[in-house]
């Protein structure tokens, strides 16, 4: 029995019915197959022989063919083609092969293909044609290879090469999306079209519809984004490859169109207007249509038509073509027509040329038409309903149309073009003009003079309206400000919490402080002679003598080109060699400052008040050295608590971390005033953040309190003194040593990326990272930049007590900044913004938060500043008396009988060259941080401890410093500087001074220079100068 069936099909399954007659005896089904259709090569056939019983043989799979031994072999595999041709070396592309005979089964390829050496897994296969596999990682270019079968006798190699290529990628453009997305980016590098698989992601968002056109670039679609974004990267993954783009890309705001003039346009379209608003810049290109409802639902009624975006405020479009019968009722005027020209136009150059219509000014102005007599064009000047008036040249143009194409008649064509319409009135002539000329030089005259005059009085409306724009501006910021100032004021509570022990710094690296502070450690010599420790011996011997410690001082002090630098070094290097034997040290030093009395007593000159000179700054050294014991109880105890309560009150509100401005300071130069970039800072520092911390040695978590501008260094700075607050500064991890990532395995940094050489870069803040109230924050050790620190730190010869170790970081302001934008570093164009849109506060404004800041602290500067006054203070007043009564014998004996002048040599140098210099510097008595806002809280406290001791009465008025006017009160109950000077008179008896150094200083040893090292350093200061 043979069956034939109409389809060209594999195999079909179709009922069997068996008839006796017309009645049904048995009904089935049965499948009909060819096995040429079902397979074309013998692997397929192979497959397919089990379930149809066909078999290879003739170079064809058929059912007639004798059953093939068991031990049959399809002839050996083709590999046909293959895609793609490369992938990144880092693998994971899958290879897509297209061949022959590629098996039966996965299991006859599986484990076998390799591309260009390497090994293939196959992810996807079909029966003896295709075969998917991901390749692995690999770096050369070979052909690919495929075994079938466990025998490895079949094997097939194409004849294409395939490449493992390294993608990079270089830039993106444009660098900007409004948040909205739809913006099509193009990325630019080097073998972009390899492989397989192409993501991208844009600060969290992907990229879609990616095409890949080239090697070197391919374009994709950024997608909607949240919220804007300065700061995003742009991640591109090539199979296992993951690249960064170095550019990062910005969401900007979507445009805001605020309004859209004119508001009328004709059917045809091709009319330019004006579209204000904001945010343009955040796109590259815009198009216009129209709409049947400005409410949804609505349809698109007109066609595309194109804009130029001019700024961000500003862009013109072309008014789009509406379609036909549009569904919907529009304002929308008809088309305008000019009537054409009967015959040849005779004209008049010197007259303005007049044109018929209709519906000429409906929905057209002057500039919107383009009249041409030829090539040359005729400028509109007046539009009505019916007519149009424009002024064209004054000779007769060439006889063409408006395109430059030759007319036959030998009359120019006069065409208009208005939108997308454009008619062709007819041919002209001109006439001659000279004596019509008068006539048109008025018209003009007087077509100018008004033009003028509008400009001028539209120039006047804008000034009047910027001004009155600024003044308002001004006005609401100075509302702002008074009003919060005064909450301030009435809301702050004077309280500070309660303030740990005071951390004294230890004698050796107080003597190393004071005397290296602002000169640095003497390095020692890099190679010594064979004849240096002779030559350093001979040298030491020399410093016994006390008149070639005279003769050294001599020659530095009529030195001129001596920089103060210099002498404050040579200053140190004496009082470090002479501290060896310290009563010859005190025997020298006072013996310098009788013959320096005796020199300055004949000029009138005040001691101590500049301190320019070496000998005045060994004095001032070596009276601070002796006055270690006595000053280290009472009155550092106050000292150390004014300096924490000056700690306190400034962290208290946000502190720029480059350039050391508070908005808590009692320092006006330090106060932040100035307009922050960061809108969203003055509502985040209203209140603070209270983050959850968990210590590096696993203790917590605690609260740490915090501001929401805060910088990455300075959570970790307040992360640190809550931790450590009972330990001293140098006993406290590195900043550098401590990672701190959120609780989401963020890292957190105070920049991203690498800095910008070419602008400032703006640091991180918590508000960038998202970090909120009762944020779970780990503080982990950063092993790797703990040693690489600590190495550079070695290497550089920085002890440990420098301001780069365990402070904050210090940020140049050429390259970084914090709350505070740069000014130089704004374009023109921003700057001109800045100028008109947003006018600076009045500085004086923000002066009131000087009164705040100084309510929380007064009372521990009082009390400071009566510790310093007091002639109670125990331990130095004998030391001080012994020195008094050194000045006063020197001034009776040189001849000096001013006690003003006498008592200004006394308070200079106990005040001016011991305190004021301890207080502006506190890490000489207090192993605490510093920073650049404290500088400036101390520098205030040292003025007004200064004009305590002030001889002059000065007149303070609204032009004098805020530093004085701020603690003036204070000035005025504490200046009777006579009480400390007049309680150290009222000892009779006698003091030898050698004595009372001896009994108040009990001299230990030192962690002194090397004297060899300091021997060194002299001798090239003598052979130098």
């Amino acid at each position: 029995m043979k069956l034939t069936y109409p389809e060209q099909l594999p195999n079909i399954t179709v009922p069997l019915e068996f008839l006796q007659g017309n009645h049904i005896i048995d009904t089935t089904k049965i499948s009909i197959f060819s096995c040429s259709q079902l397979a074309t090569d013998c692997s397929s056939c192979m497959f397919v022989s089990s379930l149809w019983a066909c078999s290879w043989c003739s170079g064809r799979c058929a059912h007639d063919c004798l059953r093939p031994s068991h031990n049959f072999v399809c002839d050996h595999p083709q590999i046909l083609s293959f895609s793609p041709s490369s992938g990144p070396v880092e693998g994971g592309t899958e290879v897509t092969i297209i061949g022959r005979d590629l098996g039966s089964t996965m299991d006859d390829v599986k484990e076998r293909v390799f591309v260009a050496g390497s090994r293939c897994p196959v992810v996807h296969y079909e029966i003896s044609r295709k075969v998917v596999c991901r390749v692995e990682k690999g770096t050369s270019a070979g052909p690919l290879r495929i075994t079938v079968g466990r025998t490895g006798s079949r094997t097939a190699e194409s004849t294409l090469i395939y490449s493992f290529v390294e993608t990079l990628v270089f830039s993106v453009y444009p660098s900007f999306a409004p948040v909205s997305g739809g913006t099509k980016v193009t990325i630019y590098g080097q073998n972009l079209d390899a492989g397989s698989n192409v993501a991208v992601d844009v600060g969290g968002v992907p990229c879609k519809d990616i095409v890949r056109n080239a090697s070197s670039s391919f374009t994709c679609i950024v997608s909607h984004a949240t919220t804007p974004s300065k700061l995003s990267q742009i991640v591109v993954s090539i199979d296992d490859a993951t690249m960064s783009v170095p550019d990062l890309f910005e969401f900007r705001p979507d445009p805001i169109v605020s309004s859209v003039y004119p508001l009328v346009t004709f059917r045809s379209g091709g009319r330019m207007v004006t579209v204000e608003g904001s945010n343009f810049d955040s796109v590259l290109s815009a198009r216009m249509f129209f709409v049947s409802s400005t409410t949804p639902p609505f349809e698109i009624v007109s066609k595309l038509s194109s804009c130029q975006i001019q700024n961000a405020t500003l862009m013109f479009c072309f008014t789009p073509e509406l379609l036909p019968e549009p569904p919907f009722r529009s304002s929308y005027t008809k088309n305008c027509k000019n009537s054409l020209l009967s015959g040849i136009r005779i004209h008049q150059g010197d007259q303005p040329l007049i044109l018929d219509g209709s519906h000429l000014n409906e929905a057209a102005e002057p500039q919107d038409y383009k009249i041409f007599i030829g090539t040359e064009r005729c400028y509109v000047t007046l539009v009505d309903s019916r007519q149009l008036v424009c002024n064209g040249p004054s000779t007769q143009p060439e006889a063409t149309d408006d395109k430059g194409d030759v007319i036959v008649g030998g009359l120019p064509l006069v065409s208009v073009t208005v939108g997308r319409i454009r008619v062709e009135l007819g041919l002209i002539e001109y006439v001659d003009p000279i004596a019509t000329l008068p006539l048109t030089a008025l018209s003009s005259l007087l077509v100018l003079l008004a033009f003028l005059w509008k400009k001028r009085r539209l120039e006047r409306e804008r000034d009047y309206r910027k001004i009155q724009m600024q003044m308002e501006h001004l006005e609401s910021n100075v509302r702002k400000e008074c009003k919060q100032a005064f909450a301030e004021l009435q809301t702050t509570m004077d309280w500070i919490p309660p303030l740990l022990g005071t951390h004294l710094t230890s004698f050796p690296d107080f003597l190393y402080r004071l005397l290296w502070e602002d000169n640095g450690w003497p390095h020692s010599p890099s190679l010594y002679v064979s004849t240096l420790p002779v030559t350093l011996a001979q040298f030491d011997t020399l410093l016994s003598s006390k008149q070639f410690i005279f003769s050294i001082v001599e020659t530095a002090e009529s030195e001129p080109a001596m920089s103060l630098g210099e002498r404050s070094m040579l200053s140190s290097l004496l009082i470090a060699v002479l501290l060896r034997n310290f009563q010859y040290c005190t025997d020298v030093v006072l013996s310098l400052l009788r013959a320096h009395i005796a020199k300055s007593a004949g000029n009138g000159d005040i001691l101590f008040r500049k301190s320019d000179s070496v000998v005045e700054k060994m004095v001032s050294k070596w009276l601070t050295i002796c006055l270690y014991d006595a000053i280290s109880q009472d009155q550092v105890y106050k000292y150390s608590t004014l300096y924490k309560a000056l700690k306190y009150q400034t962290e208290k509100g946000p502190v720029d971390a480059v350039t050391g401005s508070a908005r808590y300071t009692i320092n006006e130069s330090k106060l932040l005033r100035e307009i922050v970039d960061d809108v969203t800072v003055p509502r985040m520092f209203s209140g603070g953040l209270d983050c959850l911390v968990t210590s590096f040695d696993g203790s917590g978590p605690f609260t740490v309190r915090a501001i929401a501008c805060d910088t990455i260094s300075q959570l970790k700075q307040k992360i640190l003194d809550h931790i450590f607050k009972r330990t001293p500064h140098s006993q406290r991890p590195l900043i550098a040593e401590l990672l701190c990532p959120s609780r989401g395995r963020l890292l957190l940094s105070d920049w991203s990326g690498s800095p910008s050489i070419k602008t400032p870069t703006k640091l991180n803040n918590l508000a960038h990272y998202g970090i909120s109230n009762q944020s779970h924050i780990i503080m982990v050790p950063n092993e790797k930049n703990s040693a690489h620190y600590r190495d550079s730190l070695a290497d550089s010869g920085k002890s440990s007590w420098t301001s780069l170790d365990r402070c904050s970081p210090m940020y140049p302001p050429s390259r970084f900044f914090h709350l505070t934008s740069p000014s130089r570093t704004l374009t023109m164009e921003r700057r001109k913004k800045i100028d008109e849109s947003i006018p600076k506060s009045i500085p004086e404004v923000y002066l009131t938060r000087l009164l705040t800041s100084k309510g929380t602290v007064q009372k521990y500067i009082e009390d400071f500043v009566e510790s310093v006054l007091s002639s109670e203070t125990s331990g130095h007043t004998t030391i001080l008396k012994s020195v008094f009564d050194l000045l006063d014998d020197e001034a009776s004996r040189n001849g000096v009988s001013d006690l003003q002048l006498i008592q200004q040599w006394k308070s200079n140098l106990y005040i001016l060259r011991v305190w004021v210099h301890l207080i502006k510097n506190p890490r000489i008595l207090l192993d605490v941080s510093e920073s650049v806002s404290q500088d400036g809280n101390l520098s205030v406290v040292a003025q007004t401890l200064m004009d305590c001791f002030s001889f002059s009465e000065q007149t303070l008025g609204a032009h004098s410093p805020s530093s004085r006017l701020l603690f003036a009160k204070v000035c005025l109950l504490h200046k009777n500087f006579q009480n400390i000077f007049s309680a150290y008179q009222s000892f009779i008896f006698a003091v030898v001074v050698f004595d009372v150094i001896d009994r108040w200083l009990t001299f230990r040893r030192l962690r002194l220079p090397q004297s060899l090292d300091v021997l060194y350093v002299r001798i090239l200061f003598i052979i130098r100068w």
